[in-house]
């Protein structure tokens, strides 16, 4: 991963991966935008509807360490709700491209979306698993931000709750790889089951990088029209759906090029000014 842009200040952080080809201020034939690789965090952490917080002793079966190794327990929500029977994995070594390296742990969260690691050799490690219904990483924050998870011996790591959401929120404009003379658009997406709020973000692709226009804009329907005028130029974009308890439970449905997903990405055509 050479560059990473924050592109979610409020609880996801979208980890990209620069593959880019010569920016045009012009429609021309679709080419991949930013690829992405989605990172999550545990902050802040949400309150399930079944109990407050990962307890180790809730979790049926947690057996002492082996001498010298020690337990990572967690906790996987989707919508507050548990999530059941899904692969967590702790790796040594984890890039998006290769998956884990190194030393390698993996279980699968229970029928109260409960997971536990038990025996891992001391060492920092990072917790992934995939997005609901997809091959996408996520890749597990805590609360300082990090990747690295430390294990100690003779000890249980306990993981705040770990919120994952889905890739299936349909945007309807622009969708990617569209065109627009309007220096204002207003972009459009399907109503989300649960949703009680959405998020965007806007960017500005040029010279092979992204100028953030806006960022985490609330948005309480399912459209918004941006009051600063845009330029003949390409863009991306990215809309996110929240619950009532502001846990992120859906993203925009990513295009895919060659199996490797990105950014949806449109372009501002016959204006004067471009960028």
């Amino acid at each position: 991963m050479n560059t990473i842009l924050n592109l979610r200040k409020v609880i996801a952080v979208v980890s990209i991966l620069m593959i880019y080809a010569p920016s045009s201020c012009a429609p021309a034939p679709q080419v991949p935008p930013t690829q992405t690789t989605i990172l999550d965090t545990a902050t802040p952490p949400p309150t399930a509807t079944f109990t407050p917080a990962v307890i180790a002793t809730q979790i049926s079966e947690v057996s002492r360490t082996a001498e010298g190794t020690g337990n990572v327990i967690g906790l996987a929500l989707w919508n507050n709700q548990p999530l059941t029977k899904i692969t967590v994995e702790l790796c040594e070594r984890f890039q998006p491209s290769s998956g884990c390296g190194g030393k390698k742990y993996v279980t699968k969260t229970d029928e109260n979306g409960y997971f536990v690691i038990r025996n891992v050799e001391p060492g920092g490690y990072v917790v992934v698993t995939k997005i609901i219904d997809t091959n996408v990483y996520l890749v597990y924050l805590n609360a300082d931000q990090s990747q690295l998870q430390p294990v100690s011996a003779g000890r249980d790591l306990i993981l705040d709750p770990w919120n994952i959401w889905k890739l299936d929120l349909h945007i309807t404009f622009p969708k990617n790889g569209d065109s627009t003379s309007n220096a204002h658009p207003t972009f459009k997406w399907d109503p989300y089951p649960d949703a009680a709020y959405y998020r965007i973000f806007i960017a500005e692709e040029k010279d092979g990088a992204m100028h953030s226009i806006l960022e985490n804009e609330k948005v309480n329907g399912t459209e918004f029209t941006l009051e600063e005028s845009l330029v003949t130029c390409k863009y991306v974009w990215l809309v996110q759906a929240f619950n009532a308890q502001d846990t992120i439970i859906a993203e925009v449905t990513p295009p895919i090029y060659e199996d490797a997903i990105y950014l949806p990405f449109f372009y501002i055509t016959n204006l004067p000014e471009t960028c």
